[in-house]
């Protein structure tokens, strides 16, 4: 998160979440767990292309998309939180860890809270949350082979939410998963990547995790749909103060260390559901 923020950030988090709601566990345990290298652009211009490690898990029929370092910070923070350390303890333990700050975020669950049903949070700004139906892509099959990760892959491709993404998949893991809202391919997603060249997810670790449990959106958040959303993320980039101003309905000024007013550049969001 640009540093520019923080002090909007800090006012909004002030603020109740009404209106929010989180979902009752279902009991379902993670059976495999995938680690992708993840490349992307937050906005137009920016110079330097962000890196995280993004991490798939897959249930029987459930699957969560999530940063390993952003979920980990969570759960340091919490636990600190709720022995009643203070904000100085909490940072501490950040410091320290091994999960560095990462500008990732957002979250997926595909088939929750029910079947052919898709959860999405992000707290990159806010915590939000919506809810809406899996959308199918229409996949085209690319007569070209790869290995990655040592698995054999094929070469697929689809225009979906907005973009067109070219993905490697191995059927030698038959499951119908992928990173972030890809799925549905005959085999596990390996590498996607869209033809801008934005944003790409790469397999540098497979797991067998049977027994473990699935992370869920516990905490509260504003729920939003999926349009909601959008507009309020390319606002917080565009207009930082008139973001604040939406979410709070309290129009305040940001002043830096030197005492002056903060000003902040306008810039345009890049999302993955273009």
């Amino acid at each position: 998160m640009n540093k520019h923020y923080i002090s909007i950030i800090i006012a909004i988090v002030l603020i109740p979440h009404l209106g929010s709601k989180c979902y009752a566990q279902e009991v379902e345990t993670i059976q495999m767990r995938i680690h992708y290298a993840t490349r992307f652009f937050m906005y137009e211009g920016q110079k330097t292309q962000q890196f995280d490690e993004t991490i798939l898990d897959i249930g029987k029929s459930m699957s969560h998309f999530y940063s390993l370092n952003s979920v980990h910070r969570d759960l340091i923070t919490d636990s600190i939180a709720a022995k009643g350390g203070s904000m100085g303890d909490i940072l501490n333990a950040l410091e320290m860890s091994n999960y560095p700050k990462t500008n990732w975020h957002s979250q997926v669950w595909k088939n929750y809270p029910s079947p052919n049903m898709l959860t999405f949070t992000d707290k990159a700004i806010n915590r939000f949350q919506y809810t809406e139906a899996m959308e199918r892509p229409k996949w085209t099959m690319n007569a070209k082979d790869s290995v990655i990760a040592d698995y054999k892959c094929q070469q697929a491709e689809t225009f979906y939410q907005g973009r067109k993404w070219i993905v490697w998949f191995t059927l030698e893991i038959p499951v119908r998963k992928g990173p972030w809202k890809l799925y549905g391919l005959p085999g596990l997603i390996l590498h996607a990547e869209d033809s801008d060249h934005l944003f790409s997810f790469s397999c540098i670790q497979i797991e067998n995790v049977a027994s473990t449990k699935f992370h869920y959106p516990e905490k509260k958040h504003i729920q939003c749909t999926k349009e909601e959303y959008k507009e309020l993320i390319k606002l917080s980039w565009k207009d930082p103060v008139a973001f604040s101003e939406k979410i709070t309905g309290f129009r305040g000024k940001s002043y830096g260390a030197d005492g002056k007013p903060m000003s902040y550049p306008e810039r345009t969001a890049i999302l993955l559901d273009n």
